[in-house]
């Protein structure tokens, strides 16, 4: 399985939404959905089960994000002491989708977004964070593992 952008290209380097096609109903995958979240440590703030969408509220968290360091997941620049995003307090909202998909396949839609705040104050204004799609990838890899 591999994600793509919604728009058809497939690139390591795109951020947005992924999107990606399991051959599992989508009753089980938003199961499976479910429990990824809470493995991840990732609240769940709005869920919708009838439309098939598992959201967080933005959440703010630092250094770590689904037991990796942040800046695997997300990426806000750099600094002389390195990643911005292993420093910074991240405020990140991630939002899940699941519906039925062509050829009897389920579709997975996962987004995350996050801006990040300098704790030391050097910079006043939170900085934007590009999504590098490792916990999109993460995301993915961990509702697998429940339905396999």
């Amino acid at each position: 399985f591999f994600f793509q952008a919604e728009d058809g290209i497939r690139d390591t380097s795109v951020t947005g939404v992924q999107t990606c096609a399991l051959p599992i109903s989508p009753e089980a995958v938003y199961g499976a959905l479910q429990k990824a979240f809470a493995d991840l440590d990732i609240p769940k703030g709005n869920t919708d089960g009838k439309a098939g969408i598992i959201a967080s509220e933005r959440f703010e968290r630092m250094r770590v994000l689904g037991g990796s360091v942040m800046s695997r997941s997300f990426s806000c620049g750099e600094s002389a002491t390195g990643p911005n995003a292993d420093a910074f307090r991240l405020s990140i909202a991630i939002a899940a989708w699941v519906k039925p998909g062509p050829s009897g396949n389920t579709v997975l839609g996962l987004a995350a977004a996050a801006s990040g705040s300098d704790i030391t104050g050097v910079y006043r204004n939170p900085r934007e964070c590009a999504s590098t799609g490792f916990i999109e990838q993460k995301i993915l890899n961990t509702v697998q593992k429940y339905v396999k």
